[in-house]
């Protein structure tokens, strides 16, 4: 009997349902990936709105630097300011979306115009 090879199982998906598990040899450096953590991937599709997609089988964890994958499809180094920049669009889009409720609360009392003349 043969020595039995450790894996590493993910199971990446978002909020819409969508899902991918990649399969990787495990390593001491996977240590650190905890559930739940953000992950970025690369992914393709051929319709318009992924409902269905084909992902490049590396992982990226920008908490810890990580990559996971059996092999470097990518250019590695080119990815953490890829990572920086979606986290930042990210927290646009919340800072927008809680500025319009506020703004849709407060017009809410008085007719959606605000205050009046002084």
């Amino acid at each position: 009997a043969g020595a039995t090879a450790w894996a590493l199982e993910l199971v990446v998906g978002d909020a819409s349902g969508a899902r991918v598990t990649l399969r990787t040899p495990l390593k001491r450096s996977h240590v650190g990936v905890r559930e739940g953590d953000e992950v970025h991937m690369v992914v393709g599709s051929d319709e318009s709105y992924f409902a269905t997609f084909d992902a490049v089988r590396e992982t990226y964890f920008p908490r810890t630097n990580e990559w996971i994958g059996e092999y470097p499809f990518l250019d590695r180094r080119a990815m953490p300011a890829v990572s920086a920049r979606i986290s930042r669009d990210a927290e646009d889009r919340a800072a927008f979306a809680e500025r319009e409720r506020r703004e849709r609360a407060a017009g809410a009392g008085g007719g959606g115009y605000g205050p009046g003349p002084p």
